[in-house]
């Protein structure tokens, strides 16, 4: 009962905040909390009052504008199925640089982010780890998955693609087309008798497995796409049609953007080197690819640079150079 109450009183105190109820009404309910109730009522007083003030807070005024408002998040839905993981600073960041246009203060982007919390319909939550972060759904229920994700990504950059692909990605099954992805459809069709019908679903079960894909070795990747398959009797007959399977997916995998690459597919991350490989090179060179890379409009670069900032085995006067740059770049941030 004592988490029931508090949950409802942290939602009036959000709703107050937002100017969505009045400090009266606001004292009001709060007055509702005080008698006692059996556990069943309690639920369905809480499923009820959700629902109104859910109804409530759909029914309240934009907090830029309506199409603003739903743009960002389209952009939330889109990083979350991209990206696996991405805190709301960078995805400020990365609305901001593709949007030029919009005047988004940091006050009223936190407040959408806060309205966003109460709103269970999207491909992601909102978690607090320590920072407001973006996680999709998928990770939520694969703690391990996502600690691997983690390890994976640090110091390195986000892909960003261009707006209207970027966007393409709110649908969770978007992919580009590709002679890849064309071969890949054949193969499963006329080779492995896959029906029309159930073509679709397959493709787009291999490209997610592909892009949420989270361990180092792919091998076993390959192999739990074939048992897929071999699941619902579409499997490879012998050893050749496997080597022919195996082909069509190296050549899609290597294109398709993944989780543990932030959005990069294996053949484009290649082009940009994360923290470690950076560290690798003379710190004499490091600065210029550095301030390259900040100024680059296809990667958001900041992993690398707060990865470096905090390397104990940077000499000082390079961390100040970082600073300053950061600074005369006026990158936009959250904090």
């Amino acid at each position: 009962m004592r988490q029931t109450k508090t949950a409802l009183n942290k939602f009036y105190k959000f709703l107050r905040s937002q100017k969505l109820i009045t400090g009266a009404l606001y004292q009001q309910q709060l007055e509702t909390l005080k008698p006692q109730f059996s556990a069943a009522e309690a639920r369905q007083m809480l499923r009820e009052e959700n629902q109104r003030l859910l109804a409530a807070l759909e029914a309240s005024s934009p907090v830029f504008s309506a199409e603003i408002d739903e743009l960002i998040e389209h952009y939330f839905d889109a990083f979350a199925n991209l990206y696996g993981v991405i805190s709301c600073d960078q995805a400020y960041r990365i609305i901001r640089r593709q949007n030029p246009q919009l005047e988004l203060s940091v006050d009223d982007f936190i407040q959408l982010i806060e309205r966003f919390q109460y709103q269970n319909q999207h491909l992601y939550s909102l978690v607090s780890s320590p920072q407001m972060t973006i996680i999709n759904h998928e990770l939520l229920t694969a703690p391990d998955s996502l600690s691997s994700l983690h390890k994976l990504t640090e110091g390195r950059p986000f892909a960003i693609p261009k707006r209207t692909i970027l966007l393409k990605y709110v649908d969770e099954d978007y992919v580009e087309d590709s002679p890849q992805l064309k071969n890949l459809k054949i193969f499963y069709q006329d080779v492995l008798g896959i029906p029309e019908s159930k073509l679709l679903g397959n493709i787009n079960d291999t490209i997610r497995k592909f892009r949420t894909w989270t361990s180092d070795k792919i091998s076993p990747l390959f192999s739990e796409i074939n048992e897929m398959l071999l699941k619902q009797d579409y499997g490879c007959k012998d050893r050749a049609e496997l080597e022919q399977l195996v082909q069509n997916l190296i050549a899609l995998y290597n294109i398709t953007p993944k989780w543990s690459l932030r959005g990069h597919s294996p053949s484009q991350a290649r082009t940009y080197p994360n923290a470690l490989e950076l560290l690798d090179n003379h710190q004499s060179t490091l600065n210029k690819r550095l301030v390259k890379m900040i100024k680059s409009a296809t990667i958001d670069p900041m992993e690398i640079i707060l990865y470096l900032l905090t390397d104990s085995d940077f000499d000082q006067s390079t961390i100040r150079r970082f600073e300053q740059q950061l600074i005369n770049l006026d990158i936009p941030s959250l904090d």
